[in-house]
């Protein structure tokens, strides 16, 4: 009879290599939503859609006057909620100043796909959201604007994503 050799088991434990997920830095051009060449310069609700998110813009419109190049917010909120259970890191904002009005910035972020949302400190007044480092978790991310007498230009936006 044919002997075989099995090899010796010293321990019941198996090794496991665990990878990070991937991140993956984008930036999302505000003048690139859909749509937007053709847009009038009453505000309204503008959505637009990435293989990585969806953004709504709530009152947006496309100006003939100071900001051409962005879309333009007067008041109101922006969206973008992760799509495909992907996660959002980090993020970071860049508006334009409609002469010299004034909005302070608020981000707020959500795990819940947007259902609630949660302010974070501090607000900003510079026309930037230096890049922020998120909890773990948010699926949402939602920039609101203290002024909605003020128009504001929203000029980009960038994320690290998994």
């Amino acid at each position: 009879a044919k002997s075989t050799k099995y090899p010796t088991i010293e321990s019941n434990s198996i090794e496991v290599t665990v990878k990070a997920a991937s991140a993956q830095k984008v930036t999302y051009s505000f003048a690139d939503m859909n749509g937007f060449s053709t847009w009038g310069n009453s505000y309204t609700s503008h959505e637009s859609s990435t293989d990585y998110f969806q953004i709504t813009l709530s009152n947006a419109s496309r100006q003939t006057g100071t900001i051409t190049n962005t879309p333009v917010c007067k008041g109101g909120e922006i969206t973008v909620v992760a799509k495909n259970n992907k996660l959002f890191t980090k993020t970071s904002w860049n508006f334009i100043q409609w002469t010299n009005k004034t909005q302070t910035i608020t981000v707020s972020v959500s795990k819940d796909g947007g259902g609630s949302y949660t302010a974070l400190s501090p607000k900003y007044s510079n026309f930037s959201v230096p890049e922020i480092d998120l909890e773990s978790g948010v699926n949402a991310i939602k920039i609101s604007f203290s002024n909605a007498s003020n128009n504001i230009g929203v000029e980009s936006a960038t994320f690290t994503i998994i």
